[in-house]
């Protein structure tokens, strides 16, 4: 039989609002996005996959190990033999379901923490799926749901992968032994601490046919590490998360998964939208929205980059429509150049140089203290600077329609324009009443000097607006 939760009326309270308060801490997106990715490397050196976390607030490196130590149990015998047994039977392969588990405890903990609960929450398969808004199967006399056996089954299996991963603060050297008459090293003793990712009570077990196969119910709080990393004591550092993170299907919605968790980490809970609306996200390359969303750029794609363009779109018009994002458009003045997609090489040459501006949904406005106003505001100005900073990257041709923005942003005349940049004030005329790209003309060396311009004045459009 089941057990029944007792968290269901918290859970209801907490899915009753758009947004999820969490803390804004760097170290737990990524220690999440490594669970979620299943980024774990195996090597001979080492007899556990591992993932190496950065912890810039502390200016530490942690290493996530896929360990599988067995916790400090009371009824240690019995207990220990069972959660051997269970660890034996489970195969490690994390995805997105494994990240959302590693969320909810920690929201739930969290929010029970702040209501003076005790350290340790219970947390059952019922309270997963409700959280993830399973449907249920059918309803008890008493309102209680009843979930498919397999939703329930894949709930336990991971949470007990979760349970599974521990957090190593590195090894220190401790002694080396040394043969005194050949100076040959014999022996070189090291110490290493490990501590669990989180730390587990009384629980019970969902058996098949007599045997272990995840947990139904546990006792469970957030590890030392974690803890330190909650945040509970310092709003400042909270920030939105979107429902939405939990509700897309770990499988088929996990780029919608990925970039809903990036874009509420850059969002913060303060003042400084107006910082991150001014940004356009490049779409390629290390920070790029394709290597947040964890798409691979494969043979396949390249032959048929369509693929790409029509996939990358949903997910930001999906974003849109389910509120998680205001409103997406391509940094370029007047979006994508359509004839440019038409020609070969258009991939690398034309598409995955272009940038990504995206608007948090009004409804964040409140807590970012920015009225509809302001962000019409700005989304209107964005355009100029960035497209001001691909320019001076190359990225993008200069064209006729970006210094006339300039002009009306800073209250710019040709002669001004002529005697800073160095250039003609008739050369500066001609290519700003230019309607064309193709009118303009310009030789390499004036084209340069506009260049080196456009990148002095570039700090002064970012401050404006």
């Amino acid at each position: 039989m089941a057990v029944r939760s007792n968290n269901k009326v918290l859970i209801e309270e907490i899915l009753s609002e758009d947004f999820i308060l969490d803390n804004n801490y760097v170290f737990n997106y990524r220690l999440q996005e490594a669970i979620a990715r299943d980024s774990f490397i195996e090597t001979d050196e080492y007899p556990y996959p591992q993932s190496t976390i950065s912890n810039p607030e502390e200016g530490t490196v942690n290493v996530i190990e896929k360990r599988k130590l067995t916790p400090f149990l009371e009824n240690v015998e019995k207990k220990n033999f069972e959660w051997n047994l269970l660890m034996s039977k489970t195969i490690m392969d994390l995805d997105e379901y494994t990240g959302d588990l590693f969320d909810i405890i920690r929201i739930l903990w969290t929010e029970q923490k702040q209501k003076d609960s005790s350290d340790m929450i219970s947390l059952t398969v019922d309270d997963i799926l409700q959280f993830r808004e399973e449907t249920p199967r059918k309803f008890r006399t008493d309102g209680s749901p009843v979930y498919h056996k397999e939703k329930r089954i894949k709930a336990a299996k991971e949470l007990t992968k979760l349970f599974g991963l521990t957090l190593s603060l590195g090894k220190k050297l401790d002694d080396v032994e040394v043969d005194e008459k050949t100076g040959i090293v014999l022996n070189v003793y090291e110490t290493e601490e490990i501590r669990s990712l989180f730390y587990i009570g009384d629980y019970t077990l969902l058996r098949e046919n007599g045997e272990p196969i995840g947990f139904e119910q546990v006792y469970v709080r957030p590890g030392n590490i974690l803890m330190e990393n909650l945040g509970i004591e310092n709003p400042e550092n909270m920030r939105l998360m979107s429902q939405q993170a939990l509700k897309y299907h770990y499988r088929h919605q996990k780029y919608h998964k990925r970039l809903t968790r990036y874009l509420n980490l850059v969002w913060e809970l303060n003042e400084k939208l107006k910082q991150i609306s001014l940004y356009a996200y490049p779409i390629n390359g290390e920070k790029g929205l394709l290597n947040v969303m964890g798409f691979k750029i494969t043979e396949n794609v390249r032959k048929k980059p369509s693929l790409l363009l029509d996939e990358f779109t949903r997910v930001l018009d999906d974003l849109t429509n389910d509120g998680v994002i205001g409103s997406w458009r391509y940094a370029a003045k007047g979006g994508l150049d359509w004839e440019r997609l038409e020609q070969r090489g258009w991939l690398e040459d034309y598409f995955l140089k272009q940038r990504v501006i995206i608007v948090p949904p009004n409804k964040y406005a409140p807590y970012f203290k920015v009225g509809e106003k302001e962000l019409e505001a700005l989304q209107n100005y964005l355009s100029v600077a960035n497209e001001v900073k691909m320019v001076v990257k190359k990225e993008i041709k200069l064209r006729p329609d970006i210094i006339r923005n300039i002009k009306d942003k800073l209250n710019l005349s040709d002669r001004q324009i002529s005697k800073e940049a160095g250039v003609g004030q008739a050369t500066i005329s001609r290519f700003v009443a230019a309607e064309d790209i193709s009118e303009t003309n310009l030789r390499p060396t004036t084209e340069e000097k506009i260049l080196a311009w456009l990148e002095k004045i570039l700090p002064e459009l970012e401050r404006t607006y």
